[in-house]
């Protein structure tokens, strides 16, 4: 298996097992705010990274542990051999339920394949999702500007085995040599009712060092 399949499966993996696990049923840096929708921002405790979120969703910090270790049960059953140390879980949050959350968000870091381009990373992010799940249909790809960076935005629906079908909005950028993805996730229904909400979210990601 090639190295920028395994890195697609990877990424994909984690947005996947977070699904399951915890779902149910020139662009200025400022990002459109959608109207009558309060955020709240998490900076995390080493100041790292931002992100806003709606503020009547709860933060799921805590299970990211529980989400790494499936996500390599699910990967070390697929292919061996795989940096699955250099993939990194930073942000859950979501809307809650009562037996979970019916959205969520999530951001993942990986190490940026040497000579890698953006394009490349999306191509393999696509790559990778097709191999677990099924009828991907890709809505959309844009190509922006996202806090001064370049920035891929890519929408597209999916099937997963044992969940159901999920509309996902996506943004990939690069921060020096690593991959940061941050990944929205809810039912084809539901997505048009949430699309601004997504979009501010995704552009709301600010790596502060």
């Amino acid at each position: 298996m090639s190295k920028k399949k395994i890195a697609g499966i990877i990424v994909c993996i984690v947005i996947v097992v977070a699904i399951v696990g915890v779902v149910l049923n020139r662009p200025t840096p400022t990002p459109y705010k959608p109207e009558f929708t309060e955020f709240t921002t998490y900076t995390d405790e080493e100041g790292l990274f931002s992100i806003s979120y709606p503020s009547d969703w709860a933060l799921a910090l805590e299970q990211i542990e529980e989400l790494e270790r499936l996500t390599n049960d699910v990967l070390n059953s697929i292919v061996s051999d795989i940096p699955l140390e250099e993939v990194c879980t930073l942000f859950l949050a979501g809307l809650p339920a009562e037996t979970g959350f019916n959205l969520n968000v999530n951001i993942v870091v990986e190490p940026r394949p040497e000579g890698w381009t953006l394009d490349e990373v999306v191509a393999a992010e696509i790559r990778g999702t097709k191999e677990v799940v099924s009828d991907y249909r890709e809505l959309s790809r844009v190509k922006t500007i996202i806090y001064y960076r370049t920035a891929v935005i890519l929408e597209f629906q999916a099937e997963v085995e044992g969940a159901g079908t999920f509309h996902f909005l996506m943004m990939f950028y690069f921060v020096d040599n690593t991959i940061w993805i941050v990944g929205c996730t809810t039912s084809p229904d539901e997505f048009g009712k949430w699309e601004d909400v997504f979009d501010y979210i995704v552009r709301s990601l600010r790596v502060l060092r």
